[in-house]
């Protein structure tokens, strides 16, 4: 098939038609509601990124740049006030994968590198070489010492802190040079050089929407103390990037699209990377797992809330998890992905708010590298359309902007439509909050997320349905 080049004018006549049954007054309700809770939302983390960041095992982010944890804006176009802008903000905690994330462990951190001793002569003379230590850097000292880094990573970098912030696992480091984000990680030396070499080709491909890794004094992107590793990038001054802003979803698209063009063709030596192409083996994997957390809850002699709330969705996520695999078995989608396999580009994988910040420019920086290698685009791009339809309540403007701004990068084409759909009819976040809660990590809030699931599924099943009828009609 030839690539489908969509026309503005077809696409605005899909958002019509999507939008046709969602403009009547109840919606309009829920979006009047929606704006009036936006107040106390600014204040708190969306309800899925404390679901993401309550199931995520590790806190190990590449690239982590400050972005506020509760911006919110429902606008076309995203405002902050004066103090918004000034104050420094940090990204969520990464969402890697929980059997890809074992926990970082932050225990003694290496205890032979604490705060220096006051200097004194018997000090002096004990160790003649060591040079006395100013108030300053006590102060510096203490905060990496009480995030239980060790306090001589500071030492392999040509940096003189000034001040030093702990924030969600990332050390801020204000320095004359600059400020940068310092970060202890399980990832490998290798893993950290890959991502460095990743930086180095989409810079030179023309991509620089990134926070880069700050390089030691020997040149390495990365530190290591014993079994620990470390790393630095610089801190990128902004708001946590708003998927409720049509505005900034279309940019974060557009953002992702350059990035996946811009490192095809890339090789490390460092590190060999695990290609994420087997679309059907990662659904049916999820699928079965779907089925057997169902079959569990059913034999159950004493059900909570959530389990009671999980049997009412059961044969719907069924059928949604049935649909899912046949549509990615689908000839059109094979085809697709073993041609996009002989020159990959990298995707991102970790597609939250958390991991773009919406910078001072208004510009959207892409950070958070730790899962990146080589995949379809489809994934990052279903996983943002995914995360912004929910918070838009599956409004059709997500999608029209998702799929603008990404064409005008590399025209998407059918194969890709029909991985995008297939991937947008798997019960995600059903099977997400599920799977975490019968792992045994429980919380409360799982109880309102899937509820809230629930509340969403007549908006969601009716967008499914638009989106699918109106990629068979440009296929036609």
């Amino acid at each position: 098939m030839k690539p489908v080049r969509r026309s503005n004018k077809q696409m605005q006549e899909w958002v019509r038609f999507a939008l046709r049954d969602f403009a009547k007054t109840p919606y309009v309700l829920q979006v009047q509601l929606e704006q009036s809770q936006m107040g106390q939302a600014a204040k708190e983390p969306s309800g899925e990124a404390s679901a993401h960041n309550a199931t995520t095992a590790g806190d190990a982010g590449l690239g982590r740049a400050r972005a506020s944890s509760g911006a919110r804006d429902t606008a076309p176009h995203a405002r902050g006030t004066e103090a918004d802008w000034q104050r420094p903000v940090q990204a969520a905690t990464s969402t890697k994968r929980a059997e890809q994330a074992p926990e970082v462990r932050r225990g003694s951190a290496e205890s032979a590198h604490m705060l220096p001793p006051q200097s004194g002569r018997g000090t002096q003379a004990a160790n003649p070489a060591r040079k006395p230590v100013d108030h300053t850097q006590r102060r510096v000292y203490a905060v990496v010492r009480q995030a239980g880094f060790a306090t001589s990573v500071l030492d392999e970098y040509t940096w003189q802190p000034t001040s030093a912030e702990a924030f969600r696992g990332v050390i801020h480091v204000v320095t004359p040079e600059g400020d940068f984000a310092l970060k202890q990680t399980n990832l490998s030396p290798g893993r950290v050089t890959f991502v460095k070499h990743l930086m180095d080709h989409a810079r030179k491909h023309g991509f620089e929407a990134f926070a880069p890794l700050a390089l030691t004094r020997k040149g390495k992107p990365y530190v290591t103390r014993k079994e620990h590793v470390y790393y630095a990038t610089q801190w990128i001054p902004g708001q946590q990037a708003n998927f409720s802003s049509v505005q900034q979803v279309g940019q974060i698209a557009h953002v992702l699209a350059r990035f996946h063009e811009a490192t095809r063709g890339f090789t490390s030596e460092a590190y060999s990377a695990q290609p994420e192409f087997d679309l059907v083996r990662m659904i049916r994997r999820r699928r079965n797992e779907l089925y057997r957390i169902l079959a569990e809850a059913e034999r159950k002699r004493d059900p909570d809330r959530f389990d009671t709330t999980l049997l009412e969705l059961a044969p719907a996520l069924r059928q949604d998890a049935d649909d899912s695999l046949e549509l990615v078995q689908q000839t059109s989608c094979e085809a697709f992905l073993k041609a996009d396999a002989k020159r990959p580009g990298i995707c991102h994988l970790d597609v939250i708010p958390g991991n773009f910040v919406y910078d001072l420019e208004k510009r959207i920086i892409l950070i958070d590298l730790d899962l990146a290698t080589y995949a379809p685009r489809v994934l990052d791009l279903a996983h943002l359309l995914r995360r912004s339809l929910q918070q838009q309540y599956w409004s059709a403007q997500a999608a029209y902007a998702c799929f603008l701004h990404y064409d005008t990068v590399r025209t998407i084409t059918p194969g890709e439509y029909d991985l995008v759909t297939a991937l947008l009819r798997f019960p995600y976040r059903a099977w997400r909050l599920a799977r975490t809660r019968y792992q045994g990590m429980r919380d409360t809030f799982q109880v309102d997320e899937l509820q809230a699931y629930q509340s969403q599924e007549p908006r969601r099943q009716a967008f499914l349905s638009a989106l699918a009828d109106e990629i068979t009609r440009l296929q036609s």
